[in-house]
């Protein structure tokens, strides 16, 4: 896989493969990969993830990469709450979340 040649020293990369799911059990796998316990609620698996990131930029200075496969079967719901996880904004702290989607190639002619 192409981010395995990247700089492990900047980036790590996590994968993800069960798409066709819910929100809340989208949000469990995440939390998964990234070693993180699963905890009730959406909005504490969001906040858990958001930290989880941002001390893994402040301590390491490493971006993640989140590979993401079948993103063809990613309902809208979802892609809208990635939007949000990629969005780092804090005033003083630059993270860049690159999220990869790998999709069946009809998918990806948009037009």
């Amino acid at each position: 896989m192409a981010v395995d040649s990247l700089n492990p020293g900047m980036f790590k990369s996590f994968y993800i493969c069960h798409t066709s799911v819910g929100i809340q059990e989208f949000y469990t796998h995440l939390c998964n990969i990234f070693g993180l316990q699963p905890a009730g609620r959406r909005a504490a698996m969001f906040k858990s993830i958001h930290e989880y990131i941002l001390n893994m930029h402040r301590t390491t200075n490493i971006h993640p990469i989140l590979v993401i496969d079948e993103a063809d079967k990613l309902s809208t719901e979802i892609l809208q709450e990635l939007r949000l996880i990629a969005n780092f904004n804090y005033d003083s702290v630059n993270i860049v979340v690159r999220i990869v989607c790998v999709a069946k190639p009809k998918v990806l002619n948009l037009r």
